[in-house]
């Protein structure tokens, strides 16, 4: 498989969630980057959806773009079908209360996760990358501050529901059913967990990812959107891995990504996020704020 920072040609991929905020830079970056692109959208009729896509570079010729259902493995299949890797990165995200959480986010993210995952191994594509959220691996808000959040650590399901974090609780249910079924079936998992994500959009109106600017005041981490959906890219064919875990201080990121896994060390990233944790209203985000992360122990279980 080409390399994902090099000449992309002849290598298919497919994106789900194409048209959002992240999916679009990635399209964009893959295109440029010479792969041929089967990117999801969830309604084609929709041209807020498609016509930014549709006028990218390469697009006219290596671009092709599908409805997809996430809760529907017919629609999910004709996508993935013949693709060497698939960018998992559709998920619900609202940001209103959820008046009915089952069906609008828990379902859609885990059914969803699991019915990509599964066209995947039937499909016998090389690697999914999977983007989760920093969000799955935050315990409780009485985590010590001097203690590293490692990728052995969950957030507490119940915790969430009570506080209706709801986004959350989908987040790290999708992220738990993604790894028991790459681990019972065999297939090459990579997961991402960023913070907040942003910079400028490819979109025409604003997506949810823009929409959370709002909690930069709550001192959420915070991935420039050049970076992360290079490291992205960069997954399909780092060395055999299971998780990254992404700064909010960028340069330390690209050092991981690149000099970490060119010398096959211990891939560990460890950050304290810089901003202040006064000003936020929900104690997870307050948490979040002091905590560190590391992957190293999946890293090292592969073979780093």
């Amino acid at each position: 498989m080409a390399l994902a920072g090099g000449d992309g040609r002849g290598e298919l991929v497919c994106v789900t969630g194409g048209s959002g905020f992240i999916g679009s830079w990635l399209v964009r970056l893959l295109l440029d980057r010479g792969y041929t692109v089967h990117a999801t959208v969830q309604n084609l009729q929709d041209e807020g959806e498609t016509k930014h896509l549709q006028a990218l570079d390469g697009a006219d010729t290596r671009l092709r773009l599908f409805q997809m259902d996430l809760l529907d493995p017919a629609s999910v299949r004709p996508a993935i079908q013949g693709v060497h890797g698939v960018f998992h990165l559709a998920s619900p995200v609202i940001l209103q209360p959820a008046q009915d959480p089952e069906n609008e986010l828990l379902l859609p993210a885990v059914n969803g996760a699991l019915n990509v995952l599964r066209a995947a191994k039937d499909s016998g594509v090389k690697r999914v990358v999977m983007v989760s959220s920093q969000t799955a691996m935050c315990p409780t808000a009485d985590w010590p501050a001097d203690k590293v959040i490692d990728d052995d650590c969950w957030a507490d399901v119940e915790i969430l529901k009570k506080l209706e974090l709801w986004y959350n609780v989908s987040k790290t249910l999708a992220e738990k059913a993604a790894w028991d079924f790459a681990g019972e079936e065999g297939l090459k998992l990579v997961v991402l967990n960023p913070g907040l994500v942003l910079g400028p959009t490819l979109t025409p109106a604003p997506t949810g990812s823009l929409r959370l600017l709002m909690l930069l005041l709550g001192g959420q981490s915070v991935a420039t959107y050049r970076v992360f959906c290079s490291s992205i890219a960069r997954s399909l064919t780092w060395n055999p891995s299971s998780l990254a875990a992404l700064t909010s201080e960028m340069w330390h990121n690209l050092w991981w990504c690149s000099m970490r896994t060119r010398r096959r060390r211990d891939a560990t990233c460890a950050w304290s996020p810089p901003y202040a944790s006064s000003i936020s209203t929900m104690n997870l985000l307050i948490f979040t704020l002091n905590s560190r992360f590391t992957g190293s122990r999946r890293t090292n279980r592969a073979g780093w």
